[in-house]
């Protein structure tokens, strides 16, 4: 049931109705926009409040037409059978999965009540598992539809991973970059934008500063094949695409050795089409046009990514307002992207409802290096439900990335100093020292293994497999020495010790 007091029905149980799940949602295919519908209006009786796969036992009003829709309006409602219907819960990542999510968490601003907050904040925990990336698309500024030059974010994302940690869930950081204040559209004086959360304890954001709001980001040559210019760095910002529309943001993460480009998105949105039982058949689709555009500079930068490493790890999430059958979204598959939603079954293929069709609006695509080692899931919490923290269901997708190093520890000496406490830093600040038996022509990574319980490498370049290690550039001569600075955080004030470890990447 919508905020307008409607409820999309299928007659005689729908016994006609064409894809259909055991949840009570009707999907939509490229050639059947189910016309079986009928949407029920609060005519002379009030429309009971409806979760997807509910049903009536009977139904009486008059037939009308009017905002482009067939509308039984209601005279008689019979009695409601509730299928109780739950939220659905994704499995948690595995050690060496990267868990990459999707979610629109509909014009979040500072000023929102607690109790979105927190029903955000249980989704990200305890339905996706505690991701270890989450793009945003609707992160607005921190007051709001409240237009007075404020484009700031700061205290909406504050308040959103406070609400994750009371929930539960890591201590997330975030990336993003403020719009030009009234320029991307959505509700006025929001600004809203894409973002991104991070769990630091199991990934590692590569920050490039530099990037302004109308900074174009590129790529570059460097030694994993494709690297960012800015990162996190907008796509094309400046681009007449993006008028009125929120820009793409890159940033590139570090993840058990492997740099993976993520690039989460909010196309703009499907507003101004033709509606599909409408005066004009077929519909128009006039908003297509924008979002052609913006898939076309978006399939473009993962080209160039493709061009410098084939082999390049690139993940493109968000918010794309199209269906995977769409031009826009056959523009980023020709560039080499797998969209992950057409791994499931046709009846699983929705992230959100409107008038009673299931649909896919939020995707993630990869590139050709991770497609075989996805997982994907669409978890189901908000669009089949009257109650609803968001109008959009979040997604996931489970990379398996593990470690691709050999351990080389015997080839050097060791040696640890002691520690001290840095009142500035609130750091534990102490050296380990390499000796080099031989000569080395890769870049080490030198591991700490057996880390007590709550004490982290604040210097952590990255994490093999959950363990915190600093990286050495190569050459290293036989007989260097290479001295090693080493920051634990420690809250705790417990003894630390560690084991170290130097790999070298395969």
């Amino acid at each position: 049931r919508n905020s307008y007091g409607e409820v999309s029905l299928l007659a005689d149980a729908g016994a006609y109705a064409s894809v259909r799940n055991n949840r009570g949602a009707l999907v939509i295919a490229a050639d059947d926009f189910n016309p079986e519908r009928i949407i029920l209006d609060d005519g002379s009786v009030t429309t009971p409040v409806m979760n997807s796969g509910d049903m009536l036992t009977q139904v009486e009003g008059v037939l009308d037409y009017n905002f482009g829709n067939f509308k039984l309006l209601a005279s008689h409602i019979g009695s409601k059978i509730d299928m109780a219907l739950s939220a659905e819960t994704t499995r948690k990542q595995q050690l060496d999965e990267l868990s990459v999510a999707s979610f629109n968490v509909e014009n979040l601003d500072a000023s929102d009540d607690a109790a979105k907050f927190s029903r955000l904040a249980q989704t990200v925990v305890g339905n996706l598992q505690s991701p270890d990336i989450v793009g945003l698309m609707e992160i607005q500024d921190d007051n709001g539809a409240t237009n007075n030059g404020v484009v700031s974010a700061s205290q909406t994302y504050a308040r959103l991973i406070a609400a994750i940690s009371a929930a539960g869930g890591p201590a997330y950081q975030f990336r993003q970059i403020d719009p030009v204040d009234g320029q991307d559209g959505g509700e006025p004086g929001g600004n809203i934008r894409v973002g991104f959360l991070f769990n630091p304890l199991r990934v590692t954001f590569v920050d490039r500063a530099g990037a302004g709001s109308l900074t174009a980001n590129t790529l570059q040559p460097c030694d994993a094949g494709a690297c960012l210019q800015y990162s996190p760095g907008r796509i094309a910002p400046s681009d007449s695409a993006f008028a009125s529309s929120r820009k793409p943001l890159a940033g590139e993460f570090r993840f058990n050795g492997h740099g993976v480009i993520v690039i989460a998105n909010h196309f703009n949105s499907k507003g101004g089409d033709q509606p599909l039982f409408g005066r004009y058949q077929p519909p128009a689709l006039t908003s297509e046009t924008q979002r052609q555009r913006q898939a076309e500079i978006v399939a473009n930068f993962v080209q160039q990514a493709a061009t410098l490493a084939p082999q390049a790890k690139v993940v493109v999430l968000g918010d794309l307002n199209d269906f995977q059958f769409s031009r826009p979204l056959s523009t980023l598959k020709n560039a080499g992207l797998a969209d992950l939603v057409e791994t499931l079954p046709e009846a699983e293929r929705y992230t959100y409802i409107y008038d009673g069709n299931a649909q896919v609006l939020d995707h993630i695509m990869v590139s050709q290096a991770l497609q075989g080692v996805a997982d994907y899931d669409i978890v189901h919490v908000n669009s089949e439900f009257a109650d609803q923290a968001s109008d959009h269901e979040p997604e996931v997708a489970r990379l398996n990335l593990p470690p691709q190093v050999s351990d080389i520890s015997s080839q050097f000496g060791m040696l640890k100093s002691g520690l001290s406490y840095n009142f500035a830093s609130k750091t534990y600040n102490g050296t380990l020292t390499l000796t080099a038996s031989a000569a080395i022509n890769k870049p080490l990574l030198v591991a700490l293994r057996n880390l007590p319980a709550g004490v982290s490498l604040a210097n952590a370049w990255g994490y093999l497999s959950g363990v915190p290690y600093l990286r050495v550039e190569a050459p290293i001569a036989a007989g260097q020495k290479i001295s090693l600075p080493l920051r634990f955080n420690n809250p705790a004030k417990t003894a630390i010790g560690y084991q170290p470890l130097v790999y070298v990447a395969n």
